[in-house]
């Protein structure tokens, strides 16, 4: 996208594209075993609005059998809101635990569903004009 003012070019933030570098998180996260690390940065690439299983993550970590180990994992993230842990869910269809309580996750989730929808919306009323 160019800037007309001074015709340079610049990307505008959007929430989707809030997790497109977990490196730069990392270094702020010390004290975590390395199993926690790689959950935590799985848990990053989950996109806005959707969510993803305790066994999908502790596959792609290469622990297929560790799901109650990624959701110790989850709880010892020190940043809920920017590594969004709340984005991960049990197999059965049971939001499952949060740190700040389960009344919390589903808002949260809730609260992402709708913004992505309203997201999705106005890309397609800018597309129409």
């Amino acid at each position: 996208m160019r800037n007309k003012r001074n015709n340079t070019s610049f990307k505008r933030f959007t929430p989707l594209e809030t997790t497109e570098q977990p490196e730069k998180i990392k270094r702020f996260l010390t004290g975590l075993t390395d199993f926690q690390l790689r959950v935590l940065e799985e848990t990053l690439k989950i996109p806005f609005g959707k969510v993803r299983t305790y066994s999908w993550i502790a596959s792609r970590v290469g622990s297929p059998d560790a799901m109650r180990a990624v959701g110790s994992a989850l709880r010892k993230n020190p940043y809920p809101l920017l590594i969004p842990c709340h984005r991960v869910v049990r197999a059965e269809g049971d939001i499952g635990r949060y740190s700040r309580g389960k009344a919390v996750k589903k808002k949260l989730l809730e609260f992402e569903k709708r913004l992505k929808y309203i997201f999705c919306l106005n890309r397609k009323k800018a597309l129409l004009y």
